[in-house]
């Protein structure tokens, strides 16, 4: 007897190319749009994407971290001028090297808002909903409770 909550053999290739693939998958290779809806209709199958999702944004993260790293000594050594006879760096040789510190600054800011955002998410979520619930009407909250016990 068939199991339905399994896979089909097209959803496992489609999962498996997709990771597999080093630079994402071309176009031919992707199911037609209602095939991937009814798809993604069956729970093993969309929590087979959730967790490449989850695994792709690990690989990126790790990436980001990485590449920002390197960016950030490459920066020093540029704005510090070593590996140059002399004290410090001319103008003339931030001047020379102004697109390479623009890409290495965006670079840097890029990994920073990203770890920002990661933090920063679930606190605006919980403030969001904490923002949508009303608190009963004769329930005490924390602010109160400090104030009636200082009087």
């Amino acid at each position: 007897m068939w199991d339905s909550s399994r896979m089909n053999r097209h959803q496992l290739t489609f999962l498996r190319n997709l990771r597999e693939h080093p630079h994402g998958l071309p176009l031919e290779e992707w199911p037609s749009t209602t095939v991937l809806r009814r798809w993604m209709r069956r729970p093993r199958f969309r929590m087979a994407v959730k967790s490449l999702a989850k695994t792709f944004q690990t690989q990126t993260d790790l990436l980001l971290s990485g590449s920002a790293a390197r960016a950030a000594m490459m920066l020093q050594v540029i704005l510090s001028g070593e590996g140059c006879s002399g004290a410090g760096v001319t103008s003339g040789a931030i001047l020379a090297n102004a697109q390479q510190l623009t890409v290495l600054t965006r670079l840097v800011r890029a990994s920073h808002r990203r770890q920002y955002e990661k933090r920063i998410k679930p606190v605006k979520r919980l403030l969001r909903i904490a923002a949508e619930t009303k608190p009963d009407d004769g329930a005490i909250t924390p602010v109160d409770a400090s104030r009636n016990g200082s009087d």
